[in-house]
């Protein structure tokens, strides 16, 4: 009986190093957060919005004016 004792205490032991360890790591938690993430890609997503109204601005030069004159299928067959 004596080590059926002795067997128990152990695992109630560790139970409650796990319980410790469970409560510990909760508190700690992860060095990062949403905060944190944001703040490091905010300059990325600046520059990549730039970048794409770079694009937008380019793909808006490459737009032929329509000309007065309803001449605009005649430059075209030109």
């Amino acid at each position: 009986q004596g080590e059926r004792e002795g067997g128990a205490e152990e695992t109630k032991e560790k139970e409650e190093k796990d319980e410790k360890k469970k409560g510990e790591d909760e508190e700690n938690g992860p060095p990062c957060g949403p905060v944190n993430c944001s703040e490091k890609i905010d300059a990325e997503i600046k520059d990549v919005i730039e970048q794409l109204n770079l694009v937008t601005t380019w793909l808006q030069l490459q737009i032929p004016r329509i000309e007065d004159g309803n001449t605009f299928g005649v430059a075209v067959q030109e």
